[in-house]
C-alpha cells in the first residue's frame, strides 16, 4: 500500500505539472525538458520555499545553449531568477537580473519586459531607501543619491560643480502623461518622517508638481495642494500629516509606514499637444 501511495503521489505531481506547462505552439517548440525545468523551480519554490534550489535551476537554464535564443522562455527565467534573488535581500543580483530581462527586446513593450523594468524600479528604489532623518541632498557630489526615474521615459542627470549641482530632471509631456520620480523610505525609528522640503525651478515651461506618499500596503495619499514650477526658483515645503487617502475607506496615513515618496510633473490642465518639461531640483531635505 505504500508503494501505491509513492506512485499516486507522483503521478498527482506530474499531471499538476502538466497542467502547468503551457501548450501553446511556442511552449512546445522548445525543448519539453527546459520549460519542465522552469515549472519545478516554480514548484520548489510555492511548495518547499525552496529558493536556494530554484536559484539554481534558473541558473543551469540561462546556461543552457538551447534557451538562449528563446527570448520568452529567457525572460521569464531571469524575471523568476530576479524574485527569488529579492526574496534573499541579494539586491544587486536581482536587479542585474530583472535588467537583463528588460534588455531581451529592445522595444521593451511586451508585458514581461515591461514588468522587469518596473521590478528593477522597485529594487533600486528599496537600495536607495532614506534611512535616518533629517535627511538633506544639496547634489555638491556627483550623484543622484536615493531618486528613482519611475516614468517609461525621461532623463535624470546631476549638473554643476560642488557647490552649485542641481538636478536636472528632463522629459516630455502631452496633456494625459505624468513624469514620476520617487525616493524609498525605510525609516526605522521612533520618529517617523514629517515632512519634506524642496528648492524646485521650470526654467523651459510651467509645470505642475504634485507629491504622493505610498505605504507599506501599496495605499497612496496625496498632498492637498499642487505646486506650479516656473522660471523662479521657488521653495515648497510639504507636511506629510496633511496628506489624503486617495479613496475615502482606507485610513489616515501612518507616517511610520510611509515606503516611497513620488513626486510627479504633469502640464497645466489647458496646455495642449507635446512640451519638453525640465525641472530643476535642489536642497531636497526629509525630517
Amino acid at each position: 500500500m505504500a508503494g501505491l501511495g509513492v506512485r499516486l503521489a507522483a503521478t498527482g505531481a506530474a499531471l499538476l505539472l502538466g497542467l502547468l506547462v503551457p501548450s501553446s505552439a511556442h511552449a512546445q517548440s522548445r525543448p519539453p525538458d527546459a520549460e519542465v525545468t522552469y515549472w519545478e523551480a516554480q514548484l520548489a519554490i510555492s511548495s518547499r520555499g525552496d529558493l536556494q534550489g530554484a536559484i539554481e535551476l534558473y541558473r543551469g537554464l540561462l546556461a543552457d545553449s538551447r534557451v538562449r535564443d528563446d527570448h520568452e522562455l529567457r525572460a521569464r527565467v531571469l524575471e523568476a531568477l530576479g524574485r527569488a534573488y529579492w526574496s534573499l535581500s541579494e539586491l544587486d543580483l536581482a536587479r542585474e537580473a530583472f535588467e537583463a530581462c528588460h534588455r531581451l527586446e529592445s522595444s521593451g513593450q511586451s508585458s514581461i519586459s515591461r514588468n522587469c523594468a518596473h521590478l528593477s524600479r522597485q529594487v533600486v528604489l528599496e537600495q536607495g531607501a532614506i534611512r535616518s532623518l533629517p535627511t538633506t541632498w544639496t547634489f555638491e557630489e556627483d550623484t543622484t543619491h536615493g531618486l528613482v526615474l519611475f516614468s517609461e521615459q525621461g532623463t535624470m542627470r546631476r549638473e554643476g560643480g560642488r557647490r552649485d549641482g542641481v538636478l536636472i530632471w528632463d522629459q516630455e509631456l502631452d496633456p494625459q502623461s505624468v513624469a514620476d520620480l520617487a525616493v524609498g523610505m525605510a525609516i526605522d525609528g521612533a520618529t517617523p518622517p514629517a515632512g519634506m522640503r524642496l528648492t524646485v525651478q521650470s526654467p523651459i515651461e510651467r509645470t505642475v508638481l504634485d507629491l504622493v506618499v505610498v505605504d507599506e500596503l501599496g495605499r497612496t495619499y496625496e498632498a492637498q495642494t499642487v505646486f506650479g514650477a516656473d522660471e523662479k526658483v521657488r521653495a515648497w515645503e510639504i507636511d506629510f500629516t496633511d496628506m489624503e487617502p486617495r479613496l475615502p475607506s482606507w485610513p489616515a496615513l501612518d507616517r511610520s509606514k510611509i515606503s516611497a515618496v513620488h513626486l510627479r510633473a504633469s502640464r497645466p490642465p489647458l496646455s495642449e499637444g507635446r512640451a519638453r518639461h525640465k525641472i530643476v531640483l535642489d536642497d531636497i531635505s526629509f525630517y
